[in-house]
């Protein structure tokens, strides 16, 4: 798996330990935090959150692309009540811009498989 876009801001490589959870069978669950259409400025706003999340702290997982549109998920958990835990979490943490709670519709999802 290369990780690295040409041009790329985000200093995340694609298998991050993030991303390996993701993967992991065991995890069943991920918080969906972002989603964009996947046209280029969808991608880049994806990668600015990318980078503002995980600057946070969060365990941010390589964006995806489903349906034409591009998903930020964050976290991969064993059980719904720890995702839960984190996705209030996120629904407090501050945008890439300064706005209060961009995150806040934050929800809990299947990892797709």
């Amino acid at each position: 798996a290369s990780g690295q876009q040409p041009g790329g801001a985000s200093a995340t490589k694609a298998g991050s330990p993030a991303d390996a959870a993701f993967a992991d069978p065991a995890n069943r669950f991920t918080l969906l935090v972002f989603t964009a259409d996947g046209t280029d400025f969808g991608w880049e706003m994806t990668k600015v959150n990318h980078a503002n999340l995980s600057a946070q702290g969060f365990a941010v997982i390589e964006p995806r692309e489903r349906g034409g549109k591009v998903l930020l998920h964050v976290g991969a958990f064993g059980s719904f009540a720890a995702a839960e835990q984190v996705r209030t979490k996120v629904a407090d943490a501050p945008g890439p811009d300064g706005k209060q709670t961009p995150y806040a519709g934050a929800y809990v999802v299947n990892i797709p498989r």
